[in-house]
């Protein structure tokens, strides 16, 4: 089979080597303006594919810059994670979107399936259509400049009610969709953005179904303008949020009872094994209340942890932003410095480096620093092995070395936590590398280690445990993707 001719605009050609890295496509690649200008003009091509990436490469934009030269469709990669992009760049002429959480399989998938249709006569409408029905999970709306539908795909209808048709023909306003106070708001929101020049907005609304009932939306939206910059109407996402928001309910009476009935008792457990300890006349009655207290100790910073992963599992790994990986890991040693006065933390890295993630982050660099400082050090070791949260003392505190390495050719950031100890126990690995089940005798001895995987996890990151040789230490690591920001 003949290979499928694929034009990859990418700032560092990342989406290049991952389709090249399959023997359906022979890729080419533009990295700005100029070489895409010339590359439509020298050969035309099945399939074209933008990486949304600003400010480096701007899928909205060059979409309709393509779409005006070229009736290879046009698939969009987003690295932002924006729902508000999806829309966008549907109206200007995209005919499918790849979201930041899809792996390089969908998009793979996506562009062989586009590249081996051939091209209709009314090829831009029809792949929008086709992009929206087939790519996106979540309920797409475009509407014109006097808020009337235009569009609809099969997930709004199945979520909402509305039928497609009716979309289609024209005869549902957007006033009719929403609550009268949710209404009101988005033509404040709407009039704002058209004041202020803002490109795209996210606004919490109460959407009210065919059937009258009243579910909380997420809305992201973005004005749609003509060529000449009129505005024209507006296209977006609207996520229904009603079982985050049951579930954030949920962890909130979790979080009372856990930080204040079960806080409350160990704070009166740890004070009243203080005073037996004080009190205490022989050194076995001592040493049992210290036990006691250490106990309790224990399970209160075993409270937090549950807090924060509580935090971690319930938050949308779709809301990604823009993080400085190097102030998160400042917030976080700092943080560590203030349970651990005389850790010895040292951190090496550049002035900032941004990465696609989000506030979770810094906790789970902040769970691998602390991990490293309690047990890192050459004594920290049980009988079972253990260094990660085992409850193990050292001799003195642990050594602990930060990196941050950013890497503009590989488009990736890597933050590294070392120590001195005897690395990661099998168990601990386990969780590192995903391998096996979680049964009552294969857990992992703590939680800190399992909120940073997971935090990880859902920033589209990477935890994982280099192997090094006995008596080199152990060492964790994070690796993200890496953002470009603008320096203006």
């Amino acid at each position: 089979m003949t290979d499928l001719r694929v034009l990859a605009v990418d700032g560092v050609a990342s989406v290049a080597s991952t389709l090249a890295a399959r023997e359906a496509f022979a890729v080419a690649v533009a990295t700005d303006d100029r070489s895409l200008a010339s590359a439509l003009a020298d050969e035309p091509f099945q399939c074209i594919v933008i990486e949304h990436d600003p400010p480096a490469v701007d899928a909205v934009e060059t979409t309709r810059t393509v779409v005006d030269v070229s009736d290879a469709p046009v698939v969009v990669r987003d690295r932002t994670s924006d729902a508000a992009v999806a829309g966008e760049v549907v109206a200007a002429g995209a005919a499918g979107y790849v979201p930041a959480s899809a792996d390089s399989g969908t998009l793979a998938e996506r562009v062989q399936d586009l590249a081996e249709v051939p091209s209709r006569p009314d090829g831009a409408a029809q792949r929008r259509y086709e992009a929206i029905v087939e790519s996106l999970a979540d309920p797409v709306w475009v509407v014109d400049e006097d808020g009337y539908s235009v569009f609809a795909n099969e997930a709004y209808e199945e979520a909402f009610g509305y039928s497609k048709a009716r979309a289609m023909r024209g005869d549902l306003h957007f006033e009719e969709t929403l609550t009268a106070a949710s209404a009101d708001r988005i033509r404040e929101v709407t009039e704002a953005m058209m004041t202020d020049g803002l490109e795209r907005a996210t606004v919490a609304v109460e959407m009210v179904t065919a059937d009258g009932s009243v579910v909380p939306v997420e809305d992201h939206f973005a004005p749609l303008h003509d060529a000449d910059g009129e505005f024209r109407g507006a296209a977006g996402v609207a996520r229904d949020v009603s079982d985050r928001e049951r579930r954030e309910r949920r962890l909130q009476v979790l979080n009372r009872v856990l930080r204040h009935n079960l806080g409350n008792d160990l704070t009166t457990i740890t004070g009243y094994a203080a005073l037996l300890a004080a009190d205490a006349t022989t050194d076995v009655q001592r040493e049992r209340a210290r036990t006691v207290q250490h106990v309790a100790e224990r399970l209160a910073d075993a409270s937090r942890k549950v807090r924060q992963l509580g935090a971690v599992v319930d938050h949308d790994p779709r809301d990604r932003t823009v993080v400085d990986v190097v102030a998160a890991v400042d917030s976080a040693v700092a943080n560590v410095h203030g349970r651990h006065a005389d850790a010895d933390v040292t951190v090496d890295a550049p002035e900032v480096a941004h990465v696609h993630a989000h506030r979770h982050l810094e906790r789970a660099i902040e769970q691998l620093v602390e991990n490293a400082v309690e047990h890192g050090s050459p004594c920290s070791r049980t009988e079972s092995g253990n260094s990660v949260e085992h409850g193990s003392t050292s001799d003195g505190p642990a050594t602990v070395r930060v990196s941050v390495d950013d890497d503009p050719e590989t488009g990736t950031v890597t933050v590294s936590v070392a120590d001195d100890g005897p690395g990661l126990p099998e168990d601990e690995r386990a969780v590192v590398l995903d391998d096996g089940e979680i049964t009552p005798t294969r857990h992992g001895t703590g939680l800190g280690l399992w909120i940073a995987k997971w935090a990880v996890d859902s920033a589209g990151g990477e935890l994982f445990a280099p192997e090094l040789a006995d008596g080199d230490g152990g060492v964790v690591a994070i690796r993200l993707d890496r953002a470009r920001v603008d320096p203006t």
